[in-house]
């Protein structure tokens, strides 16, 4: 019962989802979702948004999840829809980051012959922390609550509830209470203290690899205290969740991730690493004759919080331990690119970006192209945020960019995305048409697989006709234009950084979303 009207389990999931906080269900559906779509319509604070493939769904939760700091819905068809939506979901439980899944399934019957009928199940574990399948309507709805609660968990979970069609259908006593989340917990002070000892004894030599809620504002302020007075280097994991970044923040170098001599280069003067919310740092591919985890040798390494812990309380308390002055962080001074001209290449691309990035932005990025000047092209931008693509898996950016949209609509996001990666969930962009997301796509047009290329001449200088037409994109070449305008987004075409400059500084002043195919 819910007040004096009887309620079914679909309706009670979402009631119970509302309660909790959710407020998008990122939707493909099917046969076995209907009494959920029949619902949406009585529960006006959680609201469906339509994805054209479930890689699109996952991956709008991902970026939803780390601008929002809680999950989202998403609602996937048996197990060929959750195996769509695969890709993304790998990505945000590397990130990780809070979602729920939905996943309908025929009714228990025994056996199912349907040709849909998979083993959910099985299929969910590889990418979830958290599964269950939901026995019957009246359990429905504290399995959500459940499902919830598990996701909101530090650092973050990804939760599948895979629901029988007789689980949403059938009546029960309506929504329940959210469930208490427990609080990050505490980093114990004999670990704090150890690692002021190391700090202290070894100052300069040391290096604070942070991740997590260590690179937000309050996790850098600690951080940059440290710093200040150890004279000790701030590094970032090798592909941060989310990044807060430039004026007037500390200053901090990412790890590099792709080669692993330089990952090497640039940790072999520290004799002490500290991971703060970080894992031993692992190379991008790991390969036969690639040493992992990337530690120098003669460097320890010492962890001061997990990921599950309060990583900035215990940042806070080692600041403290050290006598650390509120206030004494030094902080990234303001200064922009220069607008570059003529020839477009990822360097000047990262310039046009840098020149006009707003205030607030939120940048997703994905192209290996341009990764490598984007940082310190803008170090000194407007504050801003910025996303890594965690999992590696290509097809994230556009749909991350649109979750991210949503999670925050007052901001502005930039996605920068690679022509072959991010083609795979190309589909994002009409979600971005439909919903009117200001979000815009500058798409790294260099026609190949350049990531492969390079990996590739690791083996041989010269690969065979083959193994090259396997790395390139033309014959023919994509004309993301085209593919962008069919989905309902404005797009042009930039071939020199003045035309960049101009259609960046266009797409910016306008409402909704744009795509912008920069040929390098």
């Amino acid at each position: 019962m819910f007040g004096d009207v009887v309620v079914n389990g679909a309706e009670a999931l979402l009631r119970t989802g509302a309660a909790a906080g959710i407020e998008y269900c990122f939707c493909n559906p099917g046969s076995t979702e209907m009494e959920l779509l029949v619902a949406f319509d009585a529960i006006a604070e959680l609201r469906p948004v339509l994805g054209l493939h479930e890689n699109v769904c996952t991956g709008m939760a991902d970026g939803y999840g780390r601008m929002a700091d809680r999950p989202a819905f998403t609602l996937m068809h048996q197990g060929a829809g959750l195996s769509n939506g695969s890709a993304n979901l790998h990505n945000a439980r590397k990130a990780p980051s809070p979602i729920v899944n939905l996943v309908g399934k025929n009714a228990e019957r025994d056996p199912d012959l349907t040709p849909l009928a998979a083993d959910v199940l099985a299929l969910a574990r590889p990418v979830s922390h958290w599964c269950k399948v939901a026995s019957s309507s009246q359990t429905v709805a504290a399995d959500t609550a459940e499902a919830i609660a598990t996701a909101r968990q530090a650092p973050g979970q990804v939760a599948t509830l895979i629901l029988p069609a007789n689980a949403q259908s059938g009546s029960c006593a309506g929504p329940v209470e959210p469930l208490v989340v427990p609080p990050p917990r505490s980093v114990d002070g004999g670990v704090v203290d150890r690692v002021a000892r190391v700090v202290t004894e070894h100052k300069a030599a040391v290096a604070l690899v942070l991740h997590a809620s260590a690179l937000n504002p309050r996790g850098l302020d600690a951080a940059g205290r440290i710093a200040a007075v150890t004279g000790c280097t701030l590094l970032a994991e090798s592909i941060p969740r989310r990044w807060e970044r430039g004026a007037g923040l500390p200053a901090v170098r990412m790890i590099p991730c792709l080669v692993p001599s330089a990952a090497l280069e640039a940790l072999k003067t520290f004799r002490s690493l500290i991971l703060v919310g970080a894992t031993r740092y692992q190379p991008y591919f790991l390969l036969e004759d690639t040493p992992a985890p990337l530690i120098p040798s003669g460097c320890d390494v010492v962890e001061l919080a997990s990921a599950g812990e309060d990583i900035v309380g215990a940042l806070e308390a080692l600041a403290d331990a050290l006598d650390a002055p509120r206030g004494a962080a030094i902080r990234q001074q303001a200064g922009r690119p220069g607008v570059p001209t003529g020839t477009l290449t990822a360097s000047a691309i990262n310039a046009v970006v840098g020149a006009l990035l707003p205030e607030g932005a939120i940048v997703v990025q994905t192209s290996t192209s341009g990764a490598r000047d984007f940082l310190p092209l803008t170090q000194g931008c407007p504050p801003h945020s910025l996303l890594f693509n965690t999992g590696a898996s290509i097809g994230w950016g556009m749909p991350a960019a649109a979750g991210a949209a949503l999670a925050c609509p007052d901001r502005r996001v930039i996605s920068l995305a690679a022509d072959g990666g991010d083609v795979l969930s190309i589909q994002a962009l009409w979600t971005q048409a439909r919903e009117g997301l200001n979000v815009t796509t500058i798409v790294f047009c260099n026609r190949e697989y350049k990531i492969l290329r390079n990996e590739i001449e690791r083996l041989t200088k010269d690969p065979g006709p083959r193994a090259r037409s396997l790395l390139s994109l033309e014959n023919p070449a994509m004309d993301f234009v085209l593919l962008a305008r069919g989905m309902g987004v404005p797009a042009s075409r930039a071939e020199t950084a003045e035309s960049l400059h101009e259609a960046l500084g266009r797409a910016l002043r306008e409402p909704g979303p744009h795509l912008i195919e920069a040929v390098i």
